[in-house]
């Protein structure tokens, strides 16, 4: 006979995610000091959605200490097969851009600051980047100063403009060089963004000086890393429902392997910030119970599950360092379960006979849960 109760699994998971593959914090690269001196080593690479003031600098990558790096300190790093910055002394438009802080009170505003610029395209004209409150960003021909690419809002009465003069300034690159009317098109086309600005001087470059480009930075892609992890869980079971033989025995503990593996998806430039997990997860939980002294039968129940939760989530770095990183998020599971065992069985000390029920209770075999 099938009894219907519910099982309440109280599960606690340790040692989860003993071992990890993912991006390390540390990458392979050089610094320039300010007497021209090179030193390779590695770098601690956030791949900073804003530019850094400062580095962490390894010569070997098994000290347990690191050397900082301030703007005074260096005139030159870079992360070999990533990014590349050079220290820059530039005037910054500081007016606001985004359209919950414009407002009609606004007026031109520049600060002088000294920076690391990333830089995005090495070659006569060369184009670099400068994210602090707002996004900048500036060319530079041999011998000449540093100059941002305008991009201002203006709040006016009912509503606001978008004043795209980076355009114009480009423009007056190929009216300076006699070709005022190429590449009009791409301009008319092109934002205030990376990848656009990226390819306009490209093409600037390209038709002005044959295309001597030395160096262009890696259109930016949405990576994945794959990882596996394993840990153990320890559970215990308890009965709610029918007061049956099941109710009143005594049960071990579980004390289980786990098994967990997926992908994560980054997004933005900082890719350690906020990912999206899919992963799987496989573990098991295992029960015996046997019957109370004080009852002369011999009764057990054995239960054993096998579970599989496919796992979807959002997770958001909040603390990051080489020691370790802390996450937070939320997601959604769906656990799917068997049960290769699910038996009972009674043995009558007057009779010596045996009662055996299998399977002794339904039990779920799936549910969704929120997780966090």
């Amino acid at each position: 006979m099938n009894k219907t109760i519910q099982l309440s699994f109280i599960i606690t998971t340790i040692l989860t995610s003993a071992f990890a593959y993912a991006q390390p914090s540390y990458r392979e690269g050089f610094v320039v000091d300010n007497s021209g001196d090179t030193s390779k080593g590695w770098i601690d690479y956030r791949q900073w959605e804003r530019n850094p003031k400062t580095i962490s600098f390894k010569k070997d990558l098994s000290l347990t200490t690191s050397t900082q790096f301030t703007i005074d300190d260096l005139t030159y790093f870079s992360i070999n097969g990533s990014d590349r910055y050079t220290r820059a002394i530039v005037k910054k438009d500081i007016r606001p851009v985004d359209l919950h802080l414009v407002s009609e009170s606004d007026v031109d505003s520049t600060v002088t600051d000294t920076v690391f610029l990333r830089i995005l395209v090495d070659a006569h004209i060369s184009l670099y980047e400068l994210v602090d409150s707002k996004p900048h960003y500036y060319i530079k021909e041999p011998g000449q100063a540093y100059t941002e690419l305008i991009y201002q809002v203006r709040a006016r009465p009912g509503g606001v403009q978008k004043l795209p003069l980076f355009q114009n300034q480009l423009r007056t690159l190929l009216i300076n060089a006699g070709n005022p009317g190429e590449l009009q098109s791409l301009l008319s086309r092109t934002d205030y963004k990376e990848s656009d600005l990226v390819k306009a001087t490209e093409s600037i470059n390209k038709l002005l000086y044959g295309g001597d480009v030395f160096y262009k930075t890696e259109r930016l892609k949405q990576p994945v890393s794959l990882f596996v992890g394993t840990g153990m869980v320890y559970s215990k079971l308890k009965f709610s429902g029918d007061q049956s033989f099941g109710a009143n025995l005594q049960y071990t503990s579980s004390f289980q392997p786990l098994f967990t593996g997926g992908v994560d998806f980054y997004f933005g430039r900082n890719h350690q910030r906020l990912r999206l997990r899919v992963d799987l997860t496989l573990y098991s939980l295992q029960y015996e119970g046997t019957n109370h002294a004080t009852i002369k039968d011999t009764i057990t129940y054995k239960i054993k599950a096998n579970n599989l939760t496919p796992a979807v989530s959002i997770l958001y770095n909040v603390l990051n360092n080489p020691a370790g990183a802390l996450y937070i998020g939320a997601g959604y599971a769906f656990n799917i379960s068997s049960y290769p065992e699910n038996d009972f069985s009674r043995k009558y000390t007057i009779t010596g006979h045996t009662q055996k029920i299998s399977p002794y209770v339904n039990l779920e075999k799936g549910w969704a849960s929120i997780t966090g």
